[in-house]
């Protein structure tokens, strides 16, 4: 019972985390020059105005759940040291904002 309730505890963590992160890198999206280098991922990715491909379905439903779905399993299969805890937490942190900053950097018009 105690790694479910971990495994929640990381999970919601993680859903405001990835969140917050891509509401603050889209605003600083906004105020930059961005995407900052050249991809082949460019394109329209409103699936309301355009035809997204089921690659393109699959990517924005990585984009969204990813990151929440990593931090429940890290909170699944952590130990019960509390330094071991945090470590994981910090990791996962500057994974998930490291991902949506990747992600604006590379793809958004």
């Amino acid at each position: 019972m105690n790694r479910v309730a971990r495994s929640i505890a990381y999970m919601c963590v993680g859903m405001v985390l990835s969140w917050q992160s891509a509401l603050w890198i889209s605003r600083l999206a906004r105020r930059l020059s961005w995407p900052l280098f050249m991809t082949h991922w460019r394109g329209c990715w409103d699936i309301e105005r355009c035809d997204v491909s089921a690659f393109g379905y699959a990517f924005i439903a990585a984009f969204i759940f990813a990151p929440t779905i990593i931090w429940a399993i890290a909170g699944f299969r952590t130990a019960n040291s509390t330094a071991r805890r945090i470590g994981t937490a910090l990791l996962l942190a500057s994974g998930t904002v490291s991902f949506y900053l990747i992600f604006y950097a590379a793809i958004w018009p």
